[in-house]
């Protein structure tokens, strides 16, 4: 359905593809199944009419983002072993050493991320390699916010009809910075569409989940994928 950065993580990537033979999902699923890597698993495999395009007919994604916050300071390697790090941003770290459990502004978190949500160019978080267009970006919030004993693991929620390259790590980071006091979510809005891009800091791929790729009507083939 589209590329995306080295590191990235998929739960539901879609694949098309055509076959001058009839289709038989079963065979094509258990033929996949058997030459596909352990990190790769096929969920399922449908016909499609002859119009989809896995890329082309996509009318917008939903991605997730997980940070970590341990209570006590480890180092990384540590800090990664524990459960709520797994598929997650650790931070402190070596891009934000101030930004700790007890200074981390949830407030302020959740003001950068609402201040995000709007139809505009995002020219202020794209790299500039990034092909340039407007975005909808309808949903940027906390969607999971869970405390244990080892501490805060934040699930975010991104959703638009396009995102442009690195743009996700990118507000991200932007939406971490707020909350260490570096940026003023209050402004945050005006400066996201400036064509010089703010003082950026992007999260890593490893916190990123490709998690819905939607399609209008009768072209999407999961329905069923939330």
């Amino acid at each position: 359905a589209s590329r995306t950065d080295r590191g990235v993580h998929a739960r539901a990537m879609v694949v098309s593809t055509s076959t001058h033979m009839p289709p038989d999902p079963l065979a094509i699923r258990g033929a996949l199944r058997g030459a596909l890597p352990e990190s790769i698993r096929l969920r399922a495999v449908v016909p499609v009419p002859k119009e989809f395009h896995a890329q082309f007919s996509s009318a917008g994604k939903r991605y997730r983002y997980s940070l970590f916050l341990p209570r006590e300071p480890h180092p990384p390697e540590q800090a990664q072993e524990q459960p709520e790090a797994h598929f997650a941003w650790v931070l402190p770290n070596g891009s934000l050493p101030q930004l700790s459990l007890g200074s981390f502004s949830m407030p302020r978190f959740q003001q950068a991320l609402a201040a995000m949500v709007g139809r505009r160019t995002f020219a202020g978080a794209m790299a500039h390699s990034a092909k340039q267009g407007v975005c909808n970006l309808t949903e940027a919030r906390v969607l999971r916010h869970r405390e244990t004993q080892r501490g805060r693991r934040l699930t975010l929620s991104f959703s638009s009809d396009r995102f442009g390259k690195y743009m996700i790590r990118t507000l991200v980071g932007i939406a971490a910075r707020c909350a260490a006091g570096d940026l003023d979510p209050a402004k945050l809005s005006g400066q996201l569409d400036r064509e010089e891009p703010l003082n950026q800091l992007m999260a890593p791929p490893e916190g990123l989940v490709l998690w819905k790729v939607r399609y209008p009507g009768r072209l999407d083939p999961f329905p069923w994928l939330a």
